[in-house]
């Protein structure tokens, strides 16, 4: 009976061991963030850069969202983002090209959620036109897949013609 005792409690101990170590595989995936910006261009997508930008009062602003993640693994994931206009009130939001997106809107502002597939180039296109002076905020930010780090608040000054 001891026996037979020791030889279960062995096979138990080995495929808890087995099981053990297949569950300690690393489930969550590493990326690494080729790009991550918005672009902005006031002159109908001619050129495009970034950085702090101040337009007049019905002036159209074209922003350019670009996302380049790469896999640890080389492999296609599915990392998902967005784009939120935080206050959507004072501004006609218009998709133009690029990854179709369906806005959601809700007490927070205006979302596009978008889905970046790694080792692929995203890009999104969409058209600002302000109707007010003060300041257009949005915030660009990633599921968990990726750190917080990569996430980020954004600004257009909005001003009367004669101010810009």
């Amino acid at each position: 009976m001891r026996r037979v005792f020791t030889k279960v409690v062995c096979v138990l101990m080995t495929m808890t061991m087995l099981f053990g170590f297949a569950g300690c595989q690393n489930v969550h995936k590493d990326y690494k963030v080729d790009m991550a910006d918005i672009f902005y261009s006031t002159d109908g997508g001619e050129t495009y850069r970034n950085g702090p930008i101040t337009i007049p009062v019905g002036e159209s602003v074209i922003l350019e969202v670009c996302v380049q993640i790469e896999s640890d693994d080389g492999e296609e994931h599915v990392v998902k983002g967005e784009l939120c206009f935080l206050d959507a009130q004072n501004v006609t939001i218009s998709y133009l090209k690029g990854q179709t997106v369906t806005p959601v809107s809700d007490s927070d502002g205006v979302t596009y959620p978008f889905e970046v597939t790694t080792n692929e180039d995203c890009k999104l296109y969409l058209e600002v036109v302000p109707n007010c002076t003060g300041n257009i905020d949005f915030e660009l930010s990633f599921d968990d897949a990726l750190p917080d780090k990569y996430d980020f608040v954004e600004s257009i000054k909005v001003v009367e013609e004669q101010e810009v």
